[in-house]
Protein backbone atom coordinates (compact mmCIF):
# COMPACT_ATOMS: atom_id res chain seq x y z
CA UNK A 1 0.00 0.00 0.00
CA UNK A 2 2.72 2.26 0.80
CA UNK A 3 4.95 1.52 -2.33
CA UNK A 4 1.56 1.97 -4.41
CA UNK A 5 1.09 5.53 -2.41
CA UNK A 6 4.53 6.69 -2.84
CA UNK A 7 4.75 5.42 -7.23
CA UNK A 8 1.37 6.77 -7.96
CA UNK A 9 0.23 9.41 -5.25
CA UNK A 10 1.91 11.92 -7.50
CA UNK A 11 0.14 11.20 -11.23
CA UNK A 12 -3.17 10.57 -9.09
CA UNK A 13 -2.98 14.04 -7.37
CA UNK A 14 -2.73 15.12 -11.20
CA UNK A 15 -5.53 13.31 -12.52
CA UNK A 16 -7.77 14.07 -9.75
CA UNK A 17 -7.42 17.44 -10.18
CA UNK A 18 -7.79 16.82 -14.05
CA UNK A 19 -11.15 14.78 -12.90
CA UNK A 20 -12.56 17.57 -11.35
CA UNK A 21 -13.22 19.75 -14.47
CA UNK A 22 -15.34 16.85 -16.22
CA UNK A 23 -18.48 17.56 -17.02
CA UNK A 24 -21.68 17.73 -15.09
CA UNK A 25 -25.08 16.84 -15.59
CA UNK A 26 -26.09 20.52 -15.12
CA UNK A 27 -23.31 21.26 -18.08
CA UNK A 28 -24.58 18.27 -20.44
CA UNK A 29 -27.90 20.18 -20.00
CA UNK A 30 -26.86 23.32 -21.10
CA UNK A 31 -25.11 21.93 -24.03
CA UNK A 32 -28.04 20.22 -25.12
CA UNK A 33 -30.16 23.77 -24.88
CA UNK A 34 -27.70 24.84 -27.55
CA UNK A 35 -29.14 26.17 -30.90
CA UNK A 36 -26.25 25.27 -33.22
CA UNK A 37 -22.63 24.12 -33.23
CA UNK A 38 -20.86 27.63 -33.19
CA UNK A 39 -23.25 27.89 -30.08
CA UNK A 40 -22.13 24.68 -28.45
CA UNK A 41 -18.35 26.21 -29.29
CA UNK A 42 -18.88 29.26 -27.49
CA UNK A 43 -20.94 27.83 -24.58
CA UNK A 44 -17.77 24.72 -24.15
CA UNK A 45 -14.51 27.68 -24.90
CA UNK A 46 -15.93 29.05 -21.11
CA UNK A 47 -15.38 25.50 -19.32
CA UNK A 48 -12.02 24.75 -17.61
CA UNK A 49 -11.54 21.59 -19.18
CA UNK A 50 -11.63 22.57 -22.82
CA UNK A 51 -10.63 26.04 -23.44
CA UNK A 52 -7.77 25.54 -24.11
CA UNK A 53 -8.08 22.84 -26.35
CA UNK A 54 -10.56 25.06 -28.21
CA UNK A 55 -9.06 28.15 -27.94
CA UNK A 56 -8.07 28.69 -31.25
CA UNK A 57 -11.47 28.06 -32.87
CA UNK A 58 -13.93 30.98 -33.74
CA UNK A 59 -17.11 30.21 -32.62
CA UNK A 60 -18.84 31.90 -35.31
CA UNK A 61 -16.89 30.05 -37.93
CA UNK A 62 -16.52 26.67 -36.55
CA UNK A 63 -17.65 23.35 -38.32
CA UNK A 64 -18.67 20.27 -36.99
CA UNK A 65 -15.24 18.47 -38.15
CA UNK A 66 -13.58 21.47 -36.80
CA UNK A 67 -14.75 20.84 -33.18
CA UNK A 68 -15.06 17.14 -33.15
CA UNK A 69 -10.94 17.22 -34.40
CA UNK A 70 -10.67 20.38 -31.49
CA UNK A 71 -11.78 17.76 -29.01
CA UNK A 72 -9.85 14.59 -29.58
CA UNK A 73 -6.92 16.96 -29.46
CA UNK A 74 -7.70 17.51 -26.06
CA UNK A 75 -7.91 14.50 -25.21
CA UNK A 76 -4.40 13.34 -27.09
CA UNK A 77 -2.69 16.39 -25.26
CA UNK A 78 -4.12 15.39 -22.06
CA UNK A 79 -2.62 11.77 -22.78
CA UNK A 80 0.83 13.10 -23.82
CA UNK A 81 0.92 14.65 -20.26
CA UNK A 82 -0.14 12.17 -18.73
CA UNK A 83 2.26 9.64 -19.99
CA UNK A 84 5.20 11.94 -19.28
CA UNK A 85 4.20 11.78 -15.63
CA UNK A 86 3.99 7.82 -15.37
CA UNK A 87 6.60 6.02 -13.99
CA UNK A 88 9.01 4.44 -16.65
CA UNK A 89 8.23 1.02 -15.42
CA UNK A 90 4.09 1.85 -16.45
CA UNK A 91 4.51 3.20 -20.03
CA UNK A 92 4.33 -0.29 -21.98
CA UNK A 93 0.71 -0.77 -20.61
CA UNK A 94 0.03 3.48 -20.95
CA UNK A 95 0.93 2.84 -24.45
CA UNK A 96 -2.05 1.51 -25.18
CA UNK A 97 -3.55 4.57 -27.02
CA UNK A 98 -0.55 4.79 -29.22
CA UNK A 99 -1.54 0.96 -29.62
CA UNK A 100 -4.96 1.90 -30.37
CA UNK A 101 -3.98 4.82 -32.77
CA UNK A 102 -2.20 2.11 -34.81
CA UNK A 103 -4.37 0.16 -34.93
CA UNK A 104 -7.07 3.15 -36.24
CA UNK A 105 -4.78 4.25 -39.05
CA UNK A 106 -4.37 0.65 -39.84
CA UNK A 107 -8.58 0.17 -40.37
CA UNK A 108 -8.80 3.72 -42.11
CA UNK A 109 -6.40 2.63 -44.73
CA UNK A 110 -7.88 -0.82 -44.92
CA UNK A 111 -11.37 1.27 -45.84
CA UNK A 112 -9.56 3.66 -48.28
CA UNK A 113 -8.60 0.32 -50.20
CA UNK A 114 -11.70 -1.53 -49.88
CA UNK A 115 -13.35 1.87 -51.60
CA UNK A 116 -10.55 2.05 -54.44
CA UNK A 117 -8.75 5.02 -53.02
CA UNK A 118 -5.89 3.94 -51.68
CA UNK A 119 -4.15 7.55 -52.58
CA UNK A 120 -6.85 9.07 -50.81
CA UNK A 121 -5.04 7.93 -47.03
CA UNK A 122 -3.33 10.88 -45.46
CA UNK A 123 -1.39 10.44 -41.97
CA UNK A 124 -3.21 12.78 -39.64
CA UNK A 125 -1.26 11.09 -36.72
CA UNK A 126 0.18 13.46 -33.82
CA UNK A 127 3.53 13.58 -33.43
CA UNK A 128 3.79 11.44 -29.93
CA UNK A 129 1.81 9.12 -31.05
CA UNK A 130 4.42 8.47 -34.11
CA UNK A 131 7.74 9.27 -31.36
CA UNK A 132 6.41 5.80 -29.28
CA UNK A 133 4.53 3.85 -32.75
CA UNK A 134 5.80 0.80 -34.35
CA UNK A 135 4.70 1.69 -37.63
CA UNK A 136 5.64 3.86 -40.25
CA UNK A 137 3.10 6.04 -41.25
CA UNK A 138 4.99 8.00 -44.16
CA UNK A 139 5.52 4.46 -45.36
CA UNK A 140 1.36 3.82 -44.68
CA UNK A 141 0.42 7.14 -46.80
CA UNK A 142 3.10 5.47 -49.79
CA UNK A 143 0.97 2.36 -49.49
CA UNK A 144 -1.26 0.88 -52.47
CA UNK A 145 -1.93 -2.40 -52.01
CA UNK A 146 -2.74 -4.80 -48.57
CA UNK A 147 1.29 -6.11 -49.17
CA UNK A 148 2.69 -2.39 -49.07
CA UNK A 149 0.46 -2.51 -45.47
CA UNK A 150 2.53 -5.73 -44.33
CA UNK A 151 5.86 -3.64 -44.94
CA UNK A 152 5.18 -1.01 -43.42
CA UNK A 153 3.43 -2.64 -40.14
CA UNK A 154 6.26 -5.06 -39.83
CA UNK A 155 7.41 -4.14 -36.83
CA UNK A 156 4.11 -3.68 -34.87
CA UNK A 157 2.26 -6.19 -32.47
CA UNK A 158 -0.29 -5.97 -35.82
CA UNK A 159 1.96 -8.07 -38.08
CA UNK A 160 1.53 -11.52 -37.38
CA UNK A 161 -2.89 -10.84 -37.41
CA UNK A 162 -2.77 -9.21 -40.40
CA UNK A 163 -0.48 -11.57 -42.25
CA UNK A 164 -2.66 -14.66 -41.08
CA UNK A 165 -5.63 -13.41 -42.91
CA UNK A 166 -7.72 -15.54 -45.10
CA UNK A 167 -7.32 -14.02 -48.49
CA UNK A 168 -9.05 -15.42 -52.19
CA UNK A 169 -6.71 -15.09 -55.20
CA UNK A 170 -4.56 -12.10 -53.26
CA UNK A 171 -7.42 -9.95 -53.03
CA UNK A 172 -7.53 -8.51 -49.72
CA UNK A 173 -9.52 -9.65 -46.57
CA UNK A 174 -12.37 -9.03 -46.25
CA UNK A 175 -12.72 -5.69 -43.97
CA UNK A 176 -14.99 -6.94 -41.21
CA UNK A 177 -13.15 -10.02 -40.33
CA UNK A 178 -9.71 -8.35 -40.79
CA UNK A 179 -11.62 -5.43 -38.16
CA UNK A 180 -12.10 -8.09 -35.87
CA UNK A 181 -9.07 -10.38 -35.48
CA UNK A 182 -7.15 -6.87 -35.18
CA UNK A 183 -9.33 -5.68 -32.69
CA UNK A 184 -8.66 -9.20 -30.50
CA UNK A 185 -4.86 -8.58 -31.21
CA UNK A 186 -5.21 -5.43 -29.80
CA UNK A 187 -6.51 -6.62 -26.43
CA UNK A 188 -5.01 -9.66 -26.42
CA UNK A 189 -1.68 -7.62 -26.56
CA UNK A 190 -3.00 -5.12 -23.13
CA UNK A 191 -3.54 -8.72 -21.31
CA UNK A 192 0.07 -9.70 -21.93
CA UNK A 193 1.35 -6.74 -20.50
CA UNK A 194 -0.52 -6.93 -17.26
CA UNK A 195 0.71 -10.53 -16.82
CA UNK A 196 4.25 -9.49 -17.67
CA UNK A 197 4.26 -6.57 -15.20
CA UNK A 198 1.51 -6.64 -12.90
CA UNK A 199 0.56 -8.70 -10.32
CA UNK A 200 -1.90 -8.58 -6.87
CA UNK A 201 -4.48 -5.79 -6.77
CA UNK A 202 -2.81 -3.76 -9.43
CA UNK A 203 -3.32 -6.20 -11.75
CA UNK A 204 -6.24 -6.76 -10.27
CA UNK A 205 -7.74 -3.65 -11.47
CA UNK A 206 -6.06 -3.25 -14.70
CA UNK A 207 -7.88 -6.69 -15.54
CA UNK A 208 -11.20 -5.55 -14.09
CA UNK A 209 -11.30 -2.56 -16.36
CA UNK A 210 -10.15 -4.02 -19.89
CA UNK A 211 -11.67 -7.35 -18.74
CA UNK A 212 -14.98 -6.98 -19.12
CA UNK A 213 -14.57 -5.00 -22.77
CA UNK A 214 -13.15 -7.97 -23.53
CA UNK A 215 -16.42 -9.79 -22.45
CA UNK A 216 -18.30 -7.58 -23.76
CA UNK A 217 -16.15 -7.32 -27.73
CA UNK A 218 -15.78 -11.24 -27.58
CA UNK A 219 -19.85 -11.70 -27.02
CA UNK A 220 -20.51 -8.82 -29.58
CA UNK A 221 -17.46 -10.53 -31.94
CA UNK A 222 -19.50 -14.05 -31.29
CA UNK A 223 -23.01 -12.79 -32.29
CA UNK A 224 -21.84 -10.71 -35.51
CA UNK A 225 -19.98 -13.58 -37.33
CA UNK A 226 -22.97 -15.96 -37.02
CA UNK A 227 -25.26 -13.51 -38.62
CA UNK A 228 -22.95 -11.68 -41.62
CA UNK A 229 -20.17 -14.53 -41.58
CA UNK A 230 -21.46 -17.64 -41.08
CA UNK A 231 -18.90 -19.91 -43.30
CA UNK A 232 -16.35 -18.33 -40.92
CA UNK A 233 -17.17 -20.08 -37.56
CA UNK A 234 -14.89 -22.78 -37.61
CA UNK A 235 -12.50 -19.75 -37.39
CA UNK A 236 -13.96 -17.89 -33.76
CA UNK A 237 -10.17 -18.47 -32.26
CA UNK A 238 -8.90 -16.39 -34.53
CA UNK A 239 -11.09 -13.23 -34.14
CA UNK A 240 -12.04 -13.47 -29.90
CA UNK A 241 -9.65 -12.57 -27.64
CA UNK A 242 -8.35 -15.47 -25.12
CA UNK A 243 -9.24 -14.14 -21.77
CA UNK A 244 -12.01 -13.97 -19.95
CA UNK A 245 -12.82 -11.69 -17.13
CA UNK A 246 -16.80 -12.55 -15.94
CA UNK A 247 -17.35 -15.61 -18.04
CA UNK A 248 -17.35 -19.10 -17.79
CA UNK A 249 -15.26 -20.92 -20.02
CA UNK A 250 -17.78 -22.85 -21.97
CA UNK A 251 -20.18 -19.72 -22.25
CA UNK A 252 -18.55 -19.16 -25.88
CA UNK A 253 -19.07 -23.03 -26.84
CA UNK A 254 -22.39 -22.45 -25.78
CA UNK A 255 -23.01 -19.14 -27.68
CA UNK A 256 -21.29 -20.15 -30.75
CA UNK A 257 -23.75 -23.57 -30.65
CA UNK A 258 -26.96 -22.13 -30.29
CA UNK A 259 -29.09 -22.64 -32.66
CA UNK A 260 -31.44 -19.40 -32.62
CA UNK A 261 -31.91 -15.90 -31.22
CA UNK A 262 -34.26 -16.90 -28.05
CA UNK A 263 -31.52 -19.23 -27.64
CA UNK A 264 -28.82 -16.77 -27.47
CA UNK A 265 -30.82 -14.56 -25.07
CA UNK A 266 -31.07 -17.76 -22.61
CA UNK A 267 -27.61 -17.51 -22.10
CA UNK A 268 -27.29 -13.99 -21.68
CA UNK A 269 -29.66 -14.41 -19.20
CA UNK A 270 -27.17 -16.62 -16.91
CA UNK A 271 -24.12 -14.31 -16.53
CA UNK A 272 -22.65 -11.38 -15.03
CA UNK A 273 -24.19 -8.20 -17.05
CA UNK A 274 -27.39 -9.57 -17.10
CA UNK A 275 -28.95 -6.60 -15.70
CA UNK A 276 -27.88 -4.60 -18.42
CA UNK A 277 -28.40 -6.88 -21.08
CA UNK A 278 -32.11 -7.04 -19.99
CA UNK A 279 -32.22 -3.28 -19.74
CA UNK A 280 -31.07 -3.38 -23.09
CA UNK A 281 -33.42 -5.65 -24.82
CA UNK A 282 -30.34 -8.15 -25.06
CA UNK A 283 -28.39 -6.21 -27.64
CA UNK A 284 -24.75 -5.72 -27.09
CA UNK A 285 -23.92 -2.41 -28.10
CA UNK A 286 -21.54 0.20 -27.66
CA UNK A 287 -23.43 2.33 -25.53
CA UNK A 288 -24.01 -0.83 -23.66
CA UNK A 289 -19.94 -1.33 -23.61
CA UNK A 290 -19.81 2.25 -22.24
CA UNK A 291 -22.28 2.51 -19.73
CA UNK A 292 -20.73 -0.79 -17.78
CA UNK A 293 -17.08 0.73 -18.44
CA UNK A 294 -17.97 4.51 -17.28
CA UNK A 295 -19.44 2.67 -13.60
CA UNK A 296 -16.20 0.87 -13.64
CA UNK A 297 -13.93 3.85 -14.44
CA UNK A 298 -15.75 6.02 -12.04
CA UNK A 299 -15.32 2.93 -8.75
CA UNK A 300 -11.20 3.12 -9.89
CA UNK A 301 -11.72 6.93 -9.50
CA UNK A 302 -12.83 7.12 -6.66
CA UNK A 303 -10.50 3.70 -5.05
CA UNK A 304 -8.41 4.63 -1.88
CA UNK A 305 -5.18 3.79 -3.15
CA UNK A 306 -4.40 4.61 -6.40
CA UNK A 307 -2.70 2.46 -9.26
CA UNK A 308 -1.29 2.72 -12.78
CA UNK A 309 -5.61 2.20 -13.59
CA UNK A 310 -6.08 5.54 -11.73
CA UNK A 311 -5.12 7.98 -15.17
CA UNK A 312 -6.07 4.93 -17.26
CA UNK A 313 -10.05 5.39 -15.60
CA UNK A 314 -9.91 9.24 -16.27
CA UNK A 315 -8.72 8.64 -19.61
CA UNK A 316 -11.42 6.70 -20.52
CA UNK A 317 -13.96 9.09 -18.78
CA UNK A 318 -12.58 12.14 -21.02
CA UNK A 319 -13.12 9.58 -23.92
CA UNK A 320 -16.81 9.38 -23.31
CA UNK A 321 -17.36 12.36 -22.39
CA UNK A 322 -16.33 13.22 -25.82
CA UNK A 323 -18.75 10.62 -27.52
CA UNK A 324 -21.14 12.50 -25.48
CA UNK A 325 -20.65 15.40 -26.71
CA UNK A 326 -20.03 14.95 -30.62
CA UNK A 327 -23.36 12.98 -30.40
CA UNK A 328 -24.64 16.26 -28.82
CA UNK A 329 -23.42 18.47 -31.61
CA UNK A 330 -25.11 15.77 -34.62
CA UNK A 331 -28.21 16.12 -32.56
CA UNK A 332 -28.47 19.69 -32.36
CA UNK A 333 -27.00 20.10 -35.65
CA UNK A 334 -30.10 18.11 -37.20
CA UNK A 335 -32.38 20.05 -34.51
CA UNK A 336 -33.28 16.96 -32.84
CA UNK A 337 -34.56 16.53 -29.65
CA UNK A 338 -32.61 13.96 -27.50
CA UNK A 339 -36.31 11.88 -27.46
CA UNK A 340 -36.06 11.87 -31.10
CA UNK A 341 -33.08 10.98 -31.45
CA UNK A 342 -32.78 7.98 -29.18
CA UNK A 343 -29.81 9.99 -27.59
CA UNK A 344 -27.83 8.40 -24.34
CA UNK A 345 -25.46 10.83 -22.72
CA UNK A 346 -23.61 7.74 -20.40
CA UNK A 347 -23.15 9.02 -17.09
CA UNK A 348 -25.83 11.91 -17.18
Amino acid sequence: MISQLMRYGGISAKVRAMQGNLLTSLDYDKLLRQKSVSDIAAYMKTLPSWSQALRSLHPNEVHRADLERALRNGINNEYERIFKFMPKKDRPIMSYLVRRRELDEIFRFMRTMVSGNQSGYRCVVPNFFKKHSKIDFECLERCRSFDDLLDCVRDSVYFDALASLPREHGEPPDYTIAKAALTSRYYSWIMEQIEKDYSGEVADALKEGFGIRVDLLNIETVLRIKRFFPQMTERFADYLVPYRQHLRKDFFDKLIAAPSRDEEIELLKNVYYYRLFADNGFSVSEDLSLQIRYKAYKKILYAPIPSVYTPIAYLGLKEIEVRNIISIIECVRYGETPQSANLAIIGM
